[in-house]
Order: structure tokens, then sequence, then C-alpha cells
């Protein structure tokens, strides 16, 4: 007869779960006159997987003055997420939150500042791979904000990872870290 095993298998960091989800864009302006006058890009650059030259100016990512603005990812299910990561103006500070499964939101990331040359920097690290490992957390949506600096505010990547792709209510033998054999 036929038996059925289960082997375990490693899941790894998962994979970019913020990838070209919904963006909505809260209080950031048409354009804005530095490096030239530029427009505001498409919501979608923000997390359509590709990062910027270190040093880019800071005008071709989503960009804002103040600190009311807010960029918005539907990540469209909830997910299970630990790590991340940020291209954003190398000057300022930003806050990464959460929005949990009871629709609350929650600090998940202080992302600080990391002066060099000017313009865009990765966080956490400059090689635009290394992952911030942050709290594990369930997310239905990811929130980002400036909260200090020069009051140019701008991020042109966030990339958001979990030990699993797959949506909390969907598992999956692959979520669990098991494949079955037959």
């Amino acid at each position: 007869g036929v038996q059925t095993c289960a082997l375990p298998i490693s899941v790894g960091y998962g994979q970019n779960v913020a990838l070209g989800k919904p963006v909505t864009q809260n209080g950031l302006p048409a354009s804005y006159t530095w490096c030239g006058t530029q427009s505001q890009p498409a919501a979608g650059t923000i997390n359509n997987g590709s990062f910027l030259a270190e040093t880019t100016c800071w005008l071709f990512g989503s960009f804002w003055t103040g600190t009311s603005a807010n960029i918005v990812i539907d990540l469209q299910g909830t997910f299970t997420i630990s790590s991340a990561i940020i291209q954003a103006d190398n000057n300022d500070t930003y806050l990464v939150e959460y929005q949990a499964p009871d629709n609350s939101w929650n600090v998940w990331w202080n992302v600080p500042a990391a002066f060099n040359a000017g313009g865009v920097s990765t966080r956490p690290n400059f090689n635009q791979t290394s992952r911030q490992t942050l709290p594990t957390v369930s997310a239905k949506a990811i929130r980002v904000s400036a909260t200090g600096g020069d009051d140019l505010y701008a991020v042109t990547e966030l990339q958001v990872f979990g030990p699993a792709s797959t949506p909390v209510g969907t598992p999956t033998l692959s979520q669990w870290g098991y494949i079955a054999l037959t």
C-alpha cells in the first residue's frame, strides 16, 4: 500500500509579502522642486521589489513634508511577518507600523536615520539585502510615516518578510514546515 509521511523542511525568511500589494498615499504632494522639479511617483513604486542606487536624490521616491502624511500597504490577507528592509531619505527617522487582525495599529520598527553621502539609504544596512529582525506579528497592512529629521521625507522601497507567505487563515503543509510524500 501507499504510506504517507511528513519530513521537516526549512522555510527560511519567507517571501516579501508586501510585493505588488495595493498602496495608498495619504497627504503626499503632487510635486516638489529639489534635484529639479519631480512629480510624485506612482504609489506602487514603494513595494515593487526594486531599490534605487544608494545616495539617489530622495525625490525619486514617494516624498512628503511634515509628519502627518503616511503610506499604507494593504497586504490583502493576514500574514505572519518578522523582518523588513526600508530605503528612505538618509537623514530622517521613520515609523513602520502594522495593522493587527483586530484592526489596531501597532509600532513595529522605529527606523533610525542613516547618515551617509546624502540622498536615500537602505536600512538596516546599505547592502540592500540585510533584513532588520523584528518581533514576529500577524499583520493585515503596513503603514510608514516620518517621525523626525529635516521635514523633507521620502521612502523609495519597503519590503516586509515573514516565515511563511501564506495567509494565516489558509495554512498549508509547507507553512507548518512539512511536506507530504506518498
